[in-house]
């Protein structure tokens, strides 16, 4: 049975309106918590996948800071490599052992 209490020339159904007027109110607190920094990544990213928006890339080392060490992001924690090198394409940390000129997993 088509809802029409509003609008006679409406064919959507009662259930559907409840739906986009819920997702309609549910829409900016979606939009505020994926904002939230102090918030989980993983929450923070189902709520810009439930709107649509894309990850922002976000650049994990600084550009003006050669003396930082890191630790190699291949190599496995129990290894615990240190290094001051990082990737000139996704700028994460690799050892020698895991770089050229860019790391192992962007050249493939």
């Amino acid at each position: 049975m088509p809802y029409k209490a509003n609008n006679l020339n409406s064919n959507m159904s009662r259930r559907q309106f409840i739906e986009n007027i819920a997702w309609e109110l549910l829409k900016p607190q979606i939009e505020y918590r994926s904002t939230i920094t102090k918030l989980p990544v993983e929450l923070r990213g189902r709520a810009r996948a439930l709107l649509g928006i894309e990850e922002p890339s976000i650049s994990v080392i600084p550009e003006n800071l050669p003396n930082y060490v890191g630790r190699c992001y291949v190599c496995p924690r129990n290894k615990n490599k240190s290094t001051r090198r990082f990737c000139g394409q996704c700028r994460k940390y690799a050892c020698k052992e895991h770089m050229k000129d860019i790391c192992v997993n962007c050249l493939n």
